[in-house]
């Protein structure tokens, strides 16, 4: 009966070893799959990355051809704006020379059109300023 006791003794510790043996085995899978999942993420993220990279360097250039649009257009209005100023100090000029009090209307609108330039730009550089002041209140 005691050999019978010590095999089973001996089948168990046998068994505890397989046992053992398998649990290492797991690990050592878990281990695998883990480090395989971490570099599947970390590839994941790499991709995300550039592509995060791409989308900013898009919206950048983007930004950079709004601004360049923008500054071509206000310059362009402050060109228009100083046309109408200037031809609405023509007809001013003419009624002015038929009235007597000026000589030469041609003369004086002449003159007017740096004056109106810069009213313009005056006009223009205040719009933005107002804007500006506008938006950044209610950002806040």
């Amino acid at each position: 009966m005691l050999g019978s006791v010590s095999g089973v003794a001996d089948g168990y510790q046998q068994l505890l070893k397989r046992i053992n043996v398998l649990i290492a085995d797991f690990q050592s899978i878990i281990s695998v799959i883990r480090a395989r999942v971490n570099l599947m993420l970390q590839e994941q993220n790499l991709v995300l990355e550039d592509q995060n990279f791409k989308l900013l360097v898009s919206m950048d250039k983007t930004t950079k051809s709004q601004a360049i649009l923008q500054h071509t257009v206000e310059s362009l209005s402050v060109i228009v704006i100083a046309y109408y100023l200037s031809g609405l100090g023509s007809y001013l000029f003419k009624a002015l020379e038929k009235m007597g009090w000026i000589e030469s209307a041609t003369l004086a609108s002449g003159i007017f059109v740096p004056t109106s330039l810069g009213l313009s730009l005056g006009l223009t550089l205040v719009g933005r300023r107002i804007i500006h002041k506008m938006m950044s209140s209610e950002e806040h």
